[in-house]
C-alpha cells in the first residue's frame, strides 16, 4: 500500500509524463535476456530488474537479488522491501532524466508492488514474454535455468564484474551477463522433503495470510512433483488455493532454481 507521501510523488511523476511499463514472464523464460532489446523498442530509458536500476546496460543504483545469501533476502531485495535499498533507488531515480521506465516481474501483482515501493505511477502497459520471444527461445531459456541454474543480468560484463564478480559466469554480449546466484542449489543434487519444507517456510513468510507447513512429499522426475499440506487459522478465512499454488511455484522456480512439474495442495483449517 502506498503512503500519502508516496502517492503524492507518484501523482507528480504521472502528471510530469512518466510512464511505467511492466514486462511479465514466468521465472526462467528469458525476460532479462530480452529486456534491453525490448526497452529500446518501447523507448524505455530505465529498467528495474531484481533490485537493480539499470540504464544503457549499466547499473545506476540498487543491489542484485542474485547476490542474496538466501531466498528470503532475495525476495526482499527484488521487491525493495529494505528501506535503505529502496530509498537509495528512489534517490537515484530523482537524479535521472527519463520518460519511460520498464519493470520486470513474474506477475502483474509483483510489478505493481515494485512500482508502489519506488513511488512510481501505476503501470500504464503490460508486455508479456510470449509477445517478444518464440516458443523455442522460451524453452531454451528454461533449459538453461533449470539444468544449469544460471540467470541473466541485463548489464554489460564490466559492470557486472565490478558489482558482483563472485557470481558472474559468462559474458552474453554487450548488454547482458550470465550469473549463478549464491542461493541456487547444485543442479546435480536431488532435493528431499526436508529441504523443500525449509524453502516453503521462507516462501510463506512473505505470503499475506499466515500459513504453516504441515507435511511435504516430493518426487523428482523431469521436474519435481510436490504434495503439500498447509494449515491456516480458521478465523482468517480460507486462502485462495490457486493464489497459494501460484505463489509457491513462482517462489520455488524463481529463487530455488526448482522446476515444478506438478503441485498438489491441501489446505486445512486450525482453530
Amino acid at each position: 500500500m502506498r503512503t500519502s507521501k508516496a502517492r503524492s510523488l507518484a501523482d507528480f511523476l504521472h502528471l510530469f509524463g512518466i510512464r511505467v511499463i511492466g514486462f511479465v514472464g514466468k521465472s526462467g523464460t528469458g525476460k532479462s535476456y530480452k529486456c534491453s532489446q525490448l526497452a529500446r523498442r518501447v523507448k524505455a530509458d530505465l529498467i528495474i530488474d531484481d533490485g537493480l536500476l539499470i540504464k544503457d546496460s549499466k547499473i545506476i543504483a540498487g543491489k542484485s537479488a542474485k547476490q542474496a545469501p538466501d531466498y528470503r533476502s532475495a525476495v526482499k531485495t527484488a521487491c525493495f522491501m529494505d528501506p535503505d535499498h529502496r530509498n537509495s533507488v528512489i534517490e537515484a531515480l530523482g537524479g535521472q532524466k527519463y520518460k519511460r521506465i520498464m519493470i520486470l516481474g513474474t506477475s502483474e501483482k509483483m510489478i505493481e508492488k515494485i512500482a508502489a515501493s519506488l513511488s512510481l505511477p501505476p503501470v500504464c502497459k503490460y508486455i508479456y514474454i510470449e509477445q517478444v520471444a518464440t516458443r523455442e527461445e522460451i524453452e531454451t531459456a528454461l533449459r538453461t535455468r533449470f539444468s544449469e541454474g544460471k540467470h541473466v543480468v541485463p548489464v554489460e560484463a564490466v559492470d557486472a564484474v565490478r558489482s558482483f564478480s563472485d557470481i558472474v559466469q559468462a559474458n552474453q554480449g554487450t548488454d547482458k551477463t550470465m550469473v549463478r546466484p549464491r542461493f541456487t542449489p547444485s543442479v546435480s543434487s536431488v532435493m528431499g522433503p526436508k529441504v523443500f519444507a525449509q524453502m516453503l517456510k521462507e516462501c510463506l513468510s512473505g505470503f499475506p495470510e499466515e500459513l504453516k507447513v504441515e507435511s511435504v512429499n516430493s518426487q523428482k522426475k523431469e521436474g519435481y512433483e510436490l504434495e503439500l499440506k498447509l494449515s491456516y487459522f480458521r478465523a482468517q478465512g480460507e486462502p485462495d488455493e490457486q493464489e497459494v499454488k501460484s505463489y509457491i511455484i513462482d517462489f520455488l522456480e524463481r529463487w530455488g532454481g526448482v522446476q515444478v512439474q506438478s503441485l498438489t495442495l491441501e489446505l486445512v483449517p486450525q482453530d
